[in-house]
């Protein structure tokens, strides 16, 4: 087929496509919204979304998979693609000395999660001019998607070391 996308699902070996089957990954060949709209702008490579896989019928060539997209977060910046995806939230709690184990960290697609002392960018992740967005996205009910790993810090505490941070894209 010409066009479409290879779809994934984060942090899982393979993924639930179109005809139920499981495979490392999908093809699907559109990207629509909830209201079933084509996006304008489909979603970039290496792009994060949160959507579902459903079948349709196109007349002459047969069933193939749709991307119904809620939400899609874009890859801010360029850093190196290793590590497992995470959820990062500023849980608001503030302490008088280190470490201060105050950003919750959930692995996406996972119920597994923890919390950690610190956030590290690995080899230039953010531009200068997306820094401000990263930090105010972390600071929201719904925080940050990000790619990294945990490490242990210096002072006792437990650091997420993010190759790469994803940011809401505009619709």
């Amino acid at each position: 087929m010409c066009g479409g996308y290879w779809v994934a699902l984060a942090n899982h070996a393979r993924t639930k496509c179109a005809d139920g089957l499981r495979r490392p990954a999908c093809y699907v060949a559109k990207v629509v919204d909830e209201d079933r709209r084509p996006l304008e702008t489909g979603i970039p490579s290496g792009a994060l979304a949160r959507a579902d896989v459903e079948e349709t019928t196109y007349q002459g060539i047969g069933k193939l998979g749709v991307l119904v997209a809620a939400d899609v977060f874009s890859s801010a910046g360029r850093g190196a693609r290793s590590g497992r995806f995470f959820r990062l939230v500023d849980t608001g709690v503030r302490c008088i000395r280190a470490p201060c184990f105050s950003i919750r960290a959930s692995l996406i697609n996972r119920s597994s999660r923890t919390t950690v002392s610190g956030i590290q960018s690995v080899g230039g992740v953010v531009p200068e001019r997306l820094v401000k967005r990263v930090e105010t996205a972390l600071d929201t009910k719904s925080g940050i998607l990000a790619q990294g790993r945990m490490a242990p810090s210096i002072d006792g505490g437990r650091e997420f070391l993010a190759t790469r941070f994803f940011l809401r894209s505009e619709r």
